[in-house]
This record gives structure tokens, C-alpha cells and sequence, in this order.
């Protein structure tokens, strides 16, 4: 190639390479390391944003799934539901009426309520408000929404094991505190007064942790459901939202079967004697208390038992 031409190839280069020089220059002015913390610092950014909207999501989806459960409790079948049929109707029902029942399951097939107001002279309508395993604590908290017009309520007491059980079941007030039920300032005193923390602990479960802790009404649905479908003989419908005589059974107990529960309740009474818990005797006289102050007459009773374990 001639000189004249090699010169003239350099001469053109010579932008391009000044340029490369620059930009080169100018990169060197900013050290690697910086480059590295800023997109570092912009990932952590990043995540943080992407963090807070993953937990931001989250507590959204447990707020709506709370609020769900909340406004859909009342319409889920489970085997508690006939308390809140109880307080709906305590509160709302009509006819109104004058004589009411409590009870467990034994008062709730013994005692036809709609029959026993016929035979008294005073009353026109009973209504039989037992559930299946109430104790005295839970007809305490249901008489608290009695109506007006009730002259007569009774009570059937149980005589159990000396080791008292839970005085307030925690699933069961949750039950009635979906269905609207809330304790006066008087009722939760007189019951903290009686049974101390064990039913304070349960009053005292907040607005939010009573609605999560009904979720349990979920797990029972398929149960519940299913139990319907297989056992039509039950009479499910009627043991729960019946007001007179909420339960009656299909078919009577064959004997041997009735011998074995026998012996089975006898051995447990042999090794823990059954008595008339404290708090069973406390509650009935401030209950007889507060009903006497509203007009109305206290009646307190013993189921029958089975004369092989009477003694």
C-alpha cells in the first residue's frame, strides 16, 4: 500500500479510535463497585416491594375469607346449629312464649313442651329450648335472652361424675357468638364470680379471633352433610329447629345394648362417684335470683334415671 493512502486509512481511523478513547475514559471514571451497589441496592428495592405486596395480599385474602365466614356462619349446618336456632328464636320468634324448657338431649326427647302447656292453666305456649349435651352453664347464657312474657322456666340438672366438666365449652360460645349472642356486664360477672378464669378466658376471646375460630364450622359441613344423606331415620331436621318436642327416636334401644351402656355408667360411677357439682348448685340459685326478680318462677329438676344405677 502507498505511504500516502496508509496515512490517509489512519487519518479516517482516528475519530473512532479518539472516541473509543473518550467513552473508555469516561467508564473509567465510574468504578465498577458502583455500579454492582446500585443494581444491587435496585434488586433489594425490588424485593422489598415485591415483599410487601405478597404480604399486603395475603392479609387481603384473610380479611375476605373472615368476612365470608362471618356473613355465612349462620347458613353452614353443623351439629351446634340448634343453638343459634335457639337464639334466633329466643330473640325474634312468635308466638312468644310463656314457659320455656333447658336441658341436655335426655330433656330434649322427655319433655313435650307444646303437651305441658295444655296442662297448666296458665300457660297457652311452652317452648322446649334443650340441645344436645347442654350444660347449665349454656342454659344460664340462653335464659339471658328469654322474652318478656315467659312465667315459667325450667331446668333439668344433671348429676355427673365428681370431676366436674368444662363449665363453658369454647366451640359452643363460639357457636352462640356468631349467632349474635353477646353477654351482658352482669351475666359475664356473675359467671367469672362462680367459675373464675376457665370461663373468663372463653369471654373474653376478642371479635377477630371468635370469627377465625369458627372455621371449625367448615370442617364439620361434610359431616354434617353426609350424616343427613346416610341416616334419614334421624329426624336431623327436626332435632334442630323443633320448639316442642325436638326429638324423639325412630326405634327403641334393643336390651343388650341398653345393659352394656349400664354397666359401662356403673363401673365410671364406681370410680368416680357422681355429684352435684358446686358450680351447678352456685349457678341455679343466682339463676333462681335473677328469675324471681323478673316475675318469673324457677322450676329445677332431675331427669329420671335408670333404676339399675339409681342408688
Amino acid at each position: 500500500m502507498p505511504a500516502c493512502a496508509w496515512s490517509a486509512s489512519v487519518n479516517e481511523r482516528t475519530p473512532l479510535s479518539t472516541s473509543m478513547g473518550e467513552m473508555s475514559a469516561d467508564s473509567s471514571t465510574r468504578p465498577p463497585s458502583a455500579e454492582s451497589e446500585d443494581r444491587g441496592e435496585q434488586g433489594r428495592v425490588l424485593d422489598t416491594r415485591k415483599l410487601t405486596l405478597l404480604i399486603g395480599c395475603v392479609l387481603a385474602g384473610i380479611a375476605i375469607g373472615l368476612f365470608i365466614l362471618a356473613i355465612s356462619f349462620k347458613r353452614i349446618p353443623t351439629d351446634l346449629q340448634r343453638l343459634g336456632v335457639l337464639i334466633q328464636s329466643l330473640k325474634d320468634g312468635h308466638p312468644r312464649p310463656e314457659l320455656v324448657v333447658f336441658g341436655n338431649s335426655v330433656v330434649m326427647s322427655g319433655i313435650d313442651a307444646e303437651q305441658l302447656a295444655r296442662s297448666l292453666p296458665t300457660v297457652s305456649i311452652g317452648w322446649n329450648c334443650a340441645s344436645t349435651g347442654q350444660t347449665e352453664t349454656e342454659a344460664f347464657l340462653l335464659s339471658q335472652e328469654m322474652p318478656d312474657t315467659v312465667r315459667l322456666a325450667i331446668y333439668g340438672l344433671q348429676i355427673r361424675p365428681g370431676e366436674e366438666e368444662q363449665p363453658l365449652h369454647p366451640q359452643k360460645y363460639n357457636t352462640l357468638f356468631m349467632y349474635g349472642f353477646r353477654p351482658t356486664q352482669e351475666t359475664r360477672a356473675e359467671l367469672i364470680s362462680i367459675f373464675g378464669s376457665s370461663v373468663e378466658d372463653v369471654l373474653n376471646r376478642s371479635e377477630l379471633g371468635q370469627i377465625f375460630d369458627s372455621r371449625w364450622a367448615l370442617r364439620q359441613f361434610i359431616d354434617t352433610f353426609s350424616r343427613r344423606l346416610l341416616r334419614p331415620d334421624l329426624s336431623l331436621d327436626r332435632a334442630t329447629f323443633d320448639l316442642f318436642h325436638p326429638q324423639t327416636y325412630s326405634k327403641r334401644i334393643d336390651e343388650e345394648t341398653t345393659a352394656k351402656l349400664i354397666r359401662k355408667r356403673n363401673l365410671a360411677y364406681t370410680e368416680d362417684p357422681p355429684a352435684l357439682a358446686y358450680g351447678t348448685v352456685a349457678l341455679s340459685m343466682t339463676l333462681a335470683k335473677k328469675l324471681r326478680s323478673r316475675g318469673v318462677l324457677p322450676v329445677f329438676f332431675f331427669p329420671p334415671i335408670h333404676p339399675s344405677y339409681r342408688e
